[in-house]
């Protein structure tokens, strides 16, 4: 929670994983309406930008890669890392536990061998881990 007392979400969505991302991108505006997360796209910002998001986010929502490394920023974050099949490491909840973040992870289907192979999102365990995180 913030100083003001406000809750801060932030939702990260990497454009280049999911491939379902009418689905993704409905859900992000259910929870946008009903919970108030944001997407943001962390290439587009700048370090300072991105310090003071992760800083600020009750909640992280990301696939696996680097960006996730902007959780050493936060402060008793809830994280949702989203993996494919192609590519499942220890390294954020390794960070998480560390920081005392509370951690979860969702496995997406990853077609092909590619570890940058685009990620089907399955929305509907995700809606279903938000909702028992989320309340």
């Amino acid at each position: 929670m913030s100083q003001n007392g406000q809750v801060n979400y932030s939702f990260e969505f990497v454009k280049l994983f999911p491939i379902n991302e009418f689905e993704f991108e409905n859900l992000g505006s259910i929870t946008e309406d009903c919970r108030g997360f944001k997407e943001y796209e962390l290439e587009s910002m700048t370090f300072s930008q991105q310090v003071r998001l992760f800083n600020t986010a009750d909640y992280v929502i990301a696939p696996h890669g680097a960006g996730l490394s902007n959780l050493i920023f936060s402060k008793d974050a809830t994280v949702i890392e989203i993996f494919g099949e192609n590519v499942i490491k220890p390294t954020y909840f390794l960070l998480s536990s560390l920081l005392d973040h509370k951690y979860s992870f969702i496995l997406g289907k990853q077609p092909g061998n590619s570890r940058d192979a685009e990620i089907h999102v399955p929305i509907n365990q995700l809606e279903s881990l938000l909702n028992k995180i989320v309340s």
